[in-house]
């Protein structure tokens, strides 16, 4: 039976002591789920990193930071955010939008008189998760214009 070399028994353990530093310290991977989130207007932001997070095991939920600190759910635009794990960041965008239609009641009348009719004569009620507001509209060369916006509500 032969004996193993001194050499060889040296750099056995070495390797052994390196896959186990590795394996510690390097087996905690963070992988965002998706490099942009795009919410719509009026939701909620979840504040839980796993849901940013793709297959990440319980040390790193347990130890990341999600800083949501820039986004403004109330505004639509683009916004940073980003997960912190082991000193380093893990940057992604939040992007805020508003693809819902506004909701409204019309009267059930509807004026027509020469002049300046008040949408808000024509409105009931108007929902939308941006700040909604109405105007003035001139009924001289406009008139089909409201009628149409009467229509959509």
């Amino acid at each position: 039976m032969k004996k193993t070399s001194y050499k060889n028994t040296q750099f056995v353990l070495i390797g052994m002591a390196f896959l186990s530093v590795a394996g510690l310290t390097g087996c905690s991977k963070v992988e965002l789920s998706e490099s942009t989130v795009t919410l719509e207007l009026g939701e909620e932001l979840s504040d839980n990193v796993a849901d940013y997070l793709e297959n990440s095991d319980k040390k790193v939920l347990s130890s990341a930071e999600l800083d949501l600190s820039a986004v403004d759910e109330s505004k639509v635009g683009s916004y940073s955010a980003k997960i912190s794990y082991n000193n380093k960041d893990y940057p992604f965008t939040v992007n805020v939008i508003d693809t819902t239609a506004p909701e409204c009641e019309a009267t059930d009348y509807l004026y027509i008189q020469p002049g300046t009719v008040k949408v808000d004569d024509l409105i009931r009620n108007i929902k939308d998760a941006s700040e909604t507001s109405s105007g003035i509209v001139s009924c001289e060369k406009k008139m089909i214009l409201l009628h149409a916006f009467i229509q959509k509500c």
